[in-house]
């Protein structure tokens, strides 16, 4: 392992990167996601946890343990790959999800045919957690990515979520797949665009559903 790519500064997605940085892996990361994990939030109590005494006869609930976040390391630039082993994978920034949210494209290969993979790291599953603006700048980060995207030839659909976009069922078919049947992951370039026209469609219409009527 030479490298880790973190999508976002949440705990949830850097918690195994310090584990591979500790045998010798890099970790990148957005500059201001760095921040944000340099910064952590006060751990929460952990589901299920037993009250105990404290002082005053108050109950206190045993706080869950903090993830161990990885040093700051290599921070990632908008458009500047970062190649090694013969790969190049270029970092596009895309707030909304975090300040510093990342999306990545990259080649990969399906037997003997190259194709280049998107994977958009910040994609917002609770969209009521959000702020207008947050969404709104979460909106122009998608078009933004499927710009890059599109420039880039990316005509593979990945996701740091996965619960989004039926993965599960994906992985299932690429599981069973047999010799000469299409690459469940492999959508094409227009169908990949129209993934994140749907992605920047859904959140307007949260948007809208804010406003007065």
């Amino acid at each position: 392992m030479k490298y880790v790519f973190l999508g976002h500064g949440h705990a949830d997605h850097f918690g195994g990167a310090a584990y591979f940085q500790d045998r010798g892996a890099r970790v990148v990361l957005s500059a201001e996601d760095w921040d944000l994990i340099g910064r952590p939030p006060a751990p929460t109590p952990a589901a299920g946890a037993a009250p105990v005494p404290a002082a005053g006869g108050a109950v206190a609930v045993p706080a869950a343990p903090a993830v161990r976040a990885p040093r700051r390391d290599v921070v990632a630039i908008e458009g500047q790959a970062i190649t090694f082993g013969g790969v190049s994978v270029t970092p596009i920034r895309i707030p909304g999800h975090t300040a510093g949210s990342l999306g990545y494209v990259f080649p990969v290969r399906d037997g003997g045919t190259t194709h280049t993979a998107a994977l958009f790291g910040g994609s917002i599953l609770i969209p009521g957690r959000i702020p207008d603006a947050g969404l709104q700048q979460y909106v122009d980060s998608v078009e933004h990515f499927g710009a890059e995207a599109r420039r880039l030839g990316a005509d593979v659909e990945l996701q740091n979520h996965p619960v989004y976009d039926g993965l599960a069922a994906k992985l299932a078919r690429l599981r069973a797949r047999r010799p000469g049947e299409p690459h469940p992951f492999v959508v094409g370039a227009e169908a990949y665009q129209r993934f994140l026209t749907v992605m920047a469609t859904c959140t307007r219409a949260q948007l809208a559903r804010r406003r007065p009527a």
